[in-house]
């Protein structure tokens, strides 16, 4: 059985930093534009509660997918780091890794959860709208 939770700090950092790499690592452009560097050094960083948060997938006693959010301005946050390891693929760790972000947004106070890359937009079947 797969589980979603929230990670813990300092407890899954290690975890937390794998799983980010590896998603980094297997993206089909570069992320350098988006500092991750930084946003491993100083984890939980941005995705702290109560205005963030970081979500691990674990199956068999391993991590097999992440997901994580963080604030945008006070109504809205941004999904990221959504990765499910290709093993787990198919397994509905991905959909439950953003129903779970989707929750926990709604749980802050947010009233809209913004991707903003176009596989994020694809998968999870979000909406485009312009930005007022």
């Amino acid at each position: 059985m797969t589980r979603i939770e929230r990670a813990r700090f300092p407890e899954d950092l290690d975890a937390v930093k794998a799983i980010f790499c590896e998603y980094i690592g297997s993206a089909s452009v570069s992320l350098d534009f988006q500092n991750y560097e930084d946003e491993l050094a100083t984890l939980p960083g941005k995705y702290a509660a109560p205005r963030g948060g970081l979500f691990l997938a674990w199956h068999a006693g391993a991590v097999v997918g992440c997901s994580g959010f963080r604030e945008v301005d006070g109504t809205a946050c941004e999904m990221k780091r959504v990765y499910v390891r290709p093993a787990a693929r198919g397994l509905s760790v991905g959909r439950r890794l953003v129903e779970r972000v989707l929750d926990e947004a709604r749980a802050a106070g947010y009233a809209r959860s913004q991707v903003f890359s176009k596989a994020g937009i694809k998968n999870f079947k979000f909406v485009i709208t312009p930005v007022k």
